[in-house]
C-alpha cells in the first residue's frame, strides 16, 4: 500500500494494489458521536481526490479506528459514511464504487487487516455496495463474506 498525505491530521489515505483505497480515521480526540460525525466533510473530500486520481477504483474502506465512543454508537454512523460516498462517488464522480466503513473496535493485527484488504481490492464490487462491519468480523473471514453476512 502506498501512503498519500493529507491536511487533517487525523485522516490519511493509502492506495491498494488491485483498486482499492483506505481512508484511516483516527477519533482519539474525538468524545462524543457529534464530533465524530463532524470528520464526515473530511472524509468525503478524500474519498473524491482518491477517486479522481484512481479512476479504476473498485473498492473504498473507511477505517474508523481509536475511538473511545462504543461500537453502538460508531456503527450507526459507518452506515451512514459507506452509503452517503458511495452515492456520492456514483453521483458525483460517476463511478460505481463499493464502500466499506470498518469500525476497528477492538482493534485487529495490521497484518490481518493489510491481508484482507489486499484481498477485498482483487474482487469485483460485490452485492452491497455500501457495508458498515466490525473488524471482528472479518477475524473469521473475509470482507467480501461478512458483507454477504450482512445482507442476508
Amino acid at each position: 500500500m502506498t501512503a498519500v498525505k493529507t491536511a487533517d491530521p487525523c485522516i490519511s489515505t493509502e492506495m491498494i494494489s488491485g483498486g482499492g483505497a483506505l481512508i484511516r480515521v483516527d477519533l482519539a480526540e474525538v468524545e462524543s458521536k457529534k464530533a465524530a460525525r463532524q470528520k464526515f466533510e473530511a472524509i468525503t473530500a478524500k474519498a473524491e481526490s482518491l477517486s479522481a486520481r484512481n479512476p479504476k477504483l473498485r473498492h473504498l474502506v473507511v477505517l474508523l479506528h481509536g475511538a473511545r465512543l462504543p461500537e453502538s454508537d460508531l456503527m450507526p454512523l459507518a452506515g451512514r459514511i459507506a452509503q452517503t460516498l458511495h452515492q456520492h462517488l456514483e453521483t458525483a464522480r460517476g463511478a460505481y464504487v463499493a464502500v466499506t466503513a470498518l469500525v476497528d473496535s477492538p482493534p485487529v493485527p495490521p497484518e490481518l487487516l493489510q491481508e484482507r484488504l489486499a484481498k477485498l481490492a482483487r474482487c469485483a464490487p460485490g452485492m452491497d455496495p455500501a457495508v458498515a462491519l466490525s473488524t471482528q468480523e472479518i477475524v473469521g473471514e473475509e470482507i467480501t463474506e461478512a458483507s454477504v453476512d450482512e445482507i442476508v
